[in-house]
């Protein structure tokens, strides 16, 4: 006799909150970097982040290092001009294994001298995370959030 299969459990988000302790901003301008790009110059502005988890507990108290990546072509991303039904499945991918976790997004090139001298000037101590569960100890996240000061409580 065969069993009826269980409809699948809706996956409820969750928060993911990360105290900064650290940062470092990264550029670098570049000639001719690359074959298969036409294009005479190469620019990478990047701002790493140093973190530590307070939420959720199963991860709390682990370091973070987030990778921040300036995107001049964020607004209008090569997959959408050639089908714009296409639609981004998230904002960045978190990744905790036993020992660390990190987190890599691409942001609007023209946000990044905001949050440079944001962080400069001490302005954000936290970043919020919003995706799914750590499944297998990855997260494709939706929603990233830098604030001055939270309640974890209200978490």
């Amino acid at each position: 006799m065969a069993r009826k299969s269980a409809k699948p459990r809706p996956v409820m988000p969750v928060y993911y909150i990360f105290e900064i302790t650290g940062f470092e901003p990264n550029y670098t301008l570049t000639v001719n970097a690359s074959d298969y790009e036409r294009k005479p110059y190469w620019e990478h502005v990047a701002l790493d982040v140093s973190t530590v988890c307070r939420l959720p507990s199963k991860v709390a108290g682990r370091p973070a290092k987030f990778q921040l990546v300036a995107n001049r072509d964020f607004w209008t991303p090569s997959a959408w001009e050639r089908d714009n039904d296409w639609r981004p499945l998230g904002i960045g991918l978190l990744e905790f294994r036993p020992e660390a976790g990190s987190f890599y997004a691409s942001i609007p090139h023209d946000s990044m001298p905001g949050f440079m001298t944001a962080m400069a000037h001490g302005f954000y101590r936290y970043i919020l995370l919003y995706g799914p569960p750590l499944v297998r100890g990855k997260s494709l996240c939706t929603s990233l959030e830098f604030k001055r000061e939270i309640d974890v409580a209200d978490y």
